[in-house]
């Protein structure tokens, strides 16, 4: 997937867009230095921006000769708001083609076919185009009960196509969705590992173990998992087969230290990305400070690039401070400690209360939504302290033993699962404290498909 855009090709589609948004983006117009005549243009000529900047400056990043067919927002985290974009329908089409090798006018013979993909979601960020006409993927909004069990039958009986039984072999769908979705099969007694699917993909926030397993167990196959930014989508980071890491094709990632704008190859890095034409049109960013943190795992021989994971937010992570370059602590390995504890309230996802407006459905032996947690680091080099903060299915002022027991079972839980944890927080002069709030009373964003 993506493998056709080797490095020399990438980097001339960078060289093009480059020229293009100094020449066609108003916010870019005049804000780069001129170049000696034939010299190209190099990413270091222009500056980070982030999502505050293209929010004050929207019109300015827009280059529109024509209507948009689509406005998208990002989900937003715990720790950040949503964010804009702009797309047009011939940038998906250009995906698609760069990932398939077919242009959307082109399907494949339904005589030939081994089987069809089954994409479930939610409109949660907008409506975007999804597949060509006549692709063998079939696109259902997880909205009500008749929906799922439309998933259902098509995984258990496949489509005639032709007089020809075609079976459903891949799913792919929204995490919080198919969280959803994956405890009311359980709640019903239907397991689609029993009927011969062979791929599992999942977008839209990170996917703990313990849901991993979940989903190997009742699903069959092992999920792969995406990395994106509506900012960047179409376009997501996906998990490598050789790797097992994210490789970006269709737009160009930079690693800067977490400390410093160096550029870095190993370690703990944030993220930026520049778009890269034709998959983005209509509103370029470049050199766009994500504000997420990644872990580079290495240069993948198969990929020609660097391979990285999702670390976690910038402004939701405790980092060693100077020139150490070191994720101490973050949401994400919280979250991982997290799906253990019944007593952490979850998130309810929009799924979930439309699988559920039927009080009578029973609820599967687990909870289903993303964990209420946030992580707070330290202010200042003065007070190096990091909140935890847990919010909890009880009142946490009036069952204190209640809410020692917890506080103490998860710090002995996170030390457990992080046996250097200790280490690094008495290297980095930083102090753990576990905040309980009861349910409703934390001020958190979580992703809208979480």
């Amino acid at each position: 997937m993506g493998h056709a855009l080797h490095k020399d090709v990438r980097e001339r589609l960078l060289a093009e867009t480059l020229q293009y948004v100094v020449e066609r983006v108003p916010f870019y117009r005049g804000l780069v230095p001129s170049r000696v005549e034939g010299a190209d243009l190099a990413l270091t000529d222009f500056p980070l921006i982030d999502q505050k900047i293209v929010a004050q400056n929207l019109r300015e990043f827009l280059v529109l000769d024509e209507f948009p067919d689509y406005v998208l927002t990002s989900g937003g985290t715990t720790s950040g708001g949503g964010s804009i974009s702009f797309r047009s329908h011939q940038e998906y089409e250009a995906v698609h083609y760069c990932y398939t090798g077919h242009a959307s006018g082109e399907t494949p013979d339904s005589t030939k076919l081994e089987g069809f993909a089954v994409d479930i979601f939610l409109n949660a960020n907008g409506q975007y185009w999804r597949k060509p006409a006549g692709w063998p993927h079939i696109s259902i909004a997880l909205e009500q009960t008749t929906h799922a069990e439309v998933i259902k039958l098509l995984i258990q009986d496949g489509l005639t196509i032709r007089e020809r039984l075609i079976p459903a072999l891949h799913v792919q769908g929204q995490h919080g969705a198919m969280r959803a979705l994956t405890g009311y099969y359980v709640s019903r007694g239907f397991f689609p590992r029993d009927f011969g699917l062979r791929s599992l993909l999942l977008y839209g926030g990170h996917v703990t173990q313990v849901w991993l397993d979940r989903f190997r167990e009742i699903w069959g196959p092992t999920a792969t998992t995406v990395y994106g930014l509506s900012e960047f989508s179409p376009g997501n980071a996906f998990q490598c087969s050789h790797c097992n890491c994210y490789h970006f094709w269709t737009c160009w990632p930079e690693f800067l230290a977490l400390n410093s704008d160096r550029a870095v190859v190993e370690g703990d890095a944030r993220l930026i990305l520049t778009s890269l034409l034709p998959f983005s049109t209509l509103q370029h960013r470049i050199r766009y400070a994500t504000g997420d943190i990644v872990h580079l795992a290495g240069h993948c021989s198969a990929a020609g690039q660097l391979g990285f994971r999702f670390r976690g937010r910038v402004l939701s992570s405790a980092i060693a401070p100077g020139a150490d370059d070191e994720v101490i602590l973050s949401e994400i390995d919280l979250l991982e400690v997290a799906e253990d504890f019944s007593d952490i309230v979850r998130q309810t996802h929009a799924a979930e209360v439309n699988l559920w407006s039927d009080t009578s459905v029973p609820r599967p032996p687990f909870q289903m939504g993303y964990p209420r947690i946030s992580l707070a680091p330290p202010i200042d080099q003065r007070n190096r302290e990091v909140v935890v903060v847990l919010e909890t299915t009880f009142d946490p002022s009036e069952a204190t033993a209640r809410a020692t027991v917890l506080s103490e079972r998860f710090l002995t839980n996170l030390h457990d699962r992080y046996p250097d944890l200790s280490r690094k927080l008495v290297d980095c002069g930083m102090n753990l404290k576990i905040k309980l709030n009861p349910s409703g009373g934390s001020d958190l964003r979580i992703k809208a498909t979480a």
